[in-house]
């Protein structure tokens, strides 16, 4: 039986470490190709903005026993009246404040939107 289970365990050894190599190389590719699609569309600057809350969706808190990270989805407006939504930590502002957003435009033109907390907070307003 012992001569078994040592032909078991060499047979299955070079398994297990081919399969390891594998997943390696599998993630190494992996990694290569997200990098190469983000340098696809380089980001130009990064600028600041301001919009106004139109309405804070899910407003109730977690009941208790379940988790609650304080992320509220808020509804802005920006100044050329494009609305976004975006998820926003507490101290959560109130339908009519003007929140301070972090622009990075892309070569693209795309434009990425995300609720600048520590301007928010040390602003005062929160």
């Amino acid at each position: 039986m012992r001569g078994l289970l040592d032909l078991w365990a060499t047979i299955f050894r070079n398994t297990r470490a081919l399969s390891a190599a594998v997943l390696i190389w599998a993630a190494v590719f992996i990694a290569w190709g997200m990098k190469c699609q983000r340098d696809r569309d380089p980001m130009l600057e990064v600028t600041q903005e301001r919009g106004r809350v139109v309405e804070v969706l899910g407003e109730k808190p977690a009941a208790p026993g379940e988790s609650d990270f304080g992320m509220r989805p808020l509804v802005i407006m920006l100044a050329d009246s494009t609305t976004i939504q975006l998820l926003v930590p507490a101290p959560l502002p109130h339908e009519g404040d003007m929140v301070p957003l972090r622009v990075e435009v892309f070569q693209s033109g795309k434009k990425s939107y995300s609720f600048d907390t520590q301007e928010w907070i040390f602003s005062g307003a929160g």
